[in-house]
């Protein structure tokens, strides 16, 4: 299991989008690629706190070893669905809630 909460492609595709739909005063594709690597490791960021939010510090102990023995994504998302989370529905609020922020101009890594 790497470091993303959804697959780092599909965030890719999520800030792409949201740069194509918001006019952004970049000078140069380094900027541009630094503006999305950014984002995408901010809206990965606010995707794991939404979603180790939910948890106990018992079971964030629980996620840190399976994280470590590098189980695999299947294996998370069923200790969280065991646990009573919800990711699918908590990861699409956060992706809601960040794209909003984004069109509004706010709550984006510049």
């Amino acid at each position: 299991m790497d470091n993303f909460i959804v697959d780092r492609e599909i965030l890719a595709k999520i800030i792409d989008s949201l740069i194509e739909q918001k006019p952004l005063d970049l000078n140069s594709s380094e900027e541009l690629d630094s503006f999305r690597e950014k984002n995408i490791k901010k809206l990965n960021d606010r995707l794991m706190f939404a979603v180790f939010n939910k948890l106990s510090e018992e079971e964030i102990e629980e996620i840190e070893r399976l994280m470590d023995e590098n189980s695999s994504e299947e294996t998370f998302m069923d200790y969280m669905k065991n646990h009573g989370i919800d990711v699918e529905s908590v990861i699409e609020k956060t992706v809601i809630d960040f794209s909003s922020n984004f069109q509004k101009g706010e709550g984006y890594a510049q």
